[in-house]
Order: structure tokens, then sequence, then C-alpha cells
């Protein structure tokens, strides 16, 4: 833990040991254990848009109030699409600032210039019946990363083991069924 920045990390590596179940490389508890692993407390992690993402700009408009979510300048966040059929793509920046009317000012996820909005991400009513509504807005998801997992390469070893070995018995299969 860096006490100055209050960031925490843990780096899975392989020492070479392994577990009969998980192998090597894991992170967990076994059995009846528990593991606890926790970043700064957020009010709430997501909110919605209050209006469209507007293509070329570089801000939007939450439903919540971000200050009282908890969000800080600095935080990466991840706008969800609003394309039909899951044909969007959702986009990634770092918090520059806050504005008035709950707007947060957007820059590119390494907050090093201005984010700029890429795609349309809708902010409507959807009519679904007799006098009932719904909203169709865009997620917006905190990603703050004040606690991270990471680790080296992670190699199969013994699953690529299996997996060559049963490759080869069947093509030994194939060749001596064919002859």
């Amino acid at each position: 833990m860096n006490l100055t920045s209050k960031q925490g990390y843990i780096y899975i590596k392989n020492n070479g040991l392994k577990h009969t179940s998980v192998y090597t490389c894991a992170f967990g508890a076994y059995n009846a254990g528990k593991i606890h692993v926790s970043g700064r407390p957020l009010a709430r992690t997501w909110s919605l848009l209050a209006d469209r993402g507007i293509y070329g700009t570089s801000s939007i408009s939450l439903l919540h109030n971000p200050d009282d979510m908890g969000w800080r300048v600095g935080d990466r966040v991840v706008v969800a699409p609003t394309v039909p059929s899951s044909r969007g793509n959702a986009e990634d920046y770092a918090i520059g600032g806050f504005e008035a009317n709950n707007t947060i000012k957007l820059l590119n996820k390494d907050g090093t210039s201005s984010g700029i909005i890429s795609s349309v991400f809708e902010s409507k009513a959807l009519f679904t019946g007799e006098n009932m509504t719904a909203l169709m807005q865009a997620e917006v998801i905190n990603l703050p990363r004040n606690t991270m997992i990471t680790g080296g390469d992670f190699q199969h070893g013994e699953v690529d083991k299996k997996k060559e070995n049963l490759q080869r018995q069947l093509q030994q299969l194939i060749m001596s069924s064919s002859i």
C-alpha cells in the first residue's frame, strides 16, 4: 500500500508452486476461507446521463451529483453505448473537473488532453404501453483503480500439456480408424 497516493497493489507472480485445484497464479480464498479487498468507498459507482451525450463535445451531465457519489477528478469513467442490439461501443475517459448541473468535464483516459465524445449516447423516454414509460439513458460507470490486482503473463502449463496429449491421442485414433 502506498500511503501517499492511497493506492494498493497486489502483484501475482508464478513462483513455480502448484495447487491441486487452481494450479498456478491464483488469488482468492479456498474452501471456507475469506478474502476482502476494498478500495475507496463510493456512495454510487454508476449514474445515468441526464441529457444525451453529444458527439464532438467534451462534457456530460449526470442524473446524480458526482460530489455526493464520491467521484473525484482523475477517476476513470466509462459511458455505456445506447445503440440497439449491442452494436455500439463504450467510451472511457478520465474526470477532468466538475461543473454546474452535475456536469463532468471529460479528459482522455490518460488524463492528458480533452476527451471528445465520438459516439451518440441517447437519453430519451420510451413508451412501453398504456401510461408506462421507461428511460433509455446511457450508464456512466466510475472505475476507480486505487486497488490494483495484476501480475505477470499467465501460463496454462498443465492445461496446455493435457490439451497437446489429447490432440495427439485424437490424431492417433483418426489415423488408426482410417486404415
